[in-house]
């Protein structure tokens, strides 16, 4: 999920209150029934390899998503329910009609990820079947829309992301940032102490307690915030 969040574009994210708030979306409206919704689109985006990041991406996305959903792309279309196309009548505007009005359109679409349609419109084949064997980590450096791209990758170990030059949001102020995938708690919370990981997550509370007398570390405690969709196949 993380890496998702990290180098693919969204319309809208969550952001402090679990609020929604645009993302590659500067602004959007609908017809008052509800079944057109008009995205505004940051301009001026590009894809990490140079290419120019449109709404046409985005049309594609939703709208091969919605061609394969009874099979391939079954996981990612409960976001997209009730989706009848996706347009995009320009380059920084992206229409979506629906067939009936639903009430939680920008919760779902927080769940919409953009693709870039000159890599991934070639992995189409086999009645779309081919999209789910795809693994673009095997093709390095990703090729990636959002704030960052995967330029390192390792399934247990640590996988390098990268600033995305061409990302239409604020610029990272971080030369790179790596994930390191940890099989246990203890050597992760051994390689916090050691300073050769600057923060953790979903730290065990037993560690937590002990870790708040370490100096140099600072353990933040909070409600968590979890959403969930509950999609009913009808």
């Amino acid at each position: 999920y993380n890496a998702m969040v990290m180098q693919y574009p969204q319309l809208v994210q969550y952001g402090p209150g679990i609020k929604i708030e645009g993302d590659w979306a500067e602004d959007w409206s609908h017809t008052p029934d509800g079944r057109t919704w008009t995205f505004n689109l940051k301009p001026g985006g590009k894809w990490s390899d140079g290419e120019p990041l449109t709404a046409a991406d985005a049309a594609w996305t939703g709208n091969t998503i919605i061609k394969y959903r009874a099979g391939p792309t079954a996981a990612l279309s409960a976001a997209l329910s009730n989706i009848k196309e996706f347009k995009a009548p320009d380059d920084n505007t992206l229409v979506i009609e629906y067939e009936n009005p639903i009430g939680n359109v920008l919760a779902q679409l927080e769940q919409f990820w953009v693709l870039p349609q000159h890599v991934w419109s070639k992995h189409t084949g086999n009645k779309g079947k081919d999209i789910k064997s795809y693994q673009p980590e095997q093709e390095l450096p990703v090729v990636a829309g959002g704030a960052y791209f995967i330029d390192k990758y390792e399934k247990k170990g640590t996988t390098v992301f990268k600033p995305n030059p061409g990302f239409y949001g604020p610029e990272s102020s971080a030369e790179a940032v790596a994930l390191i995938y940890y099989t246990n708690s203890t050597s992760m919370i051994a390689d916090l102490r050691a300073g050769t990981v600057d923060w953790i997550e979903s730290v065990p509370a037993n560690a937590a307690e002990a870790l708040k007398s370490e100096l140099g570390v600072t353990v933040q405690s909070e409600l968590g915030a979890q959403v969930d969709n509950i999609t009913f196949n009808s």
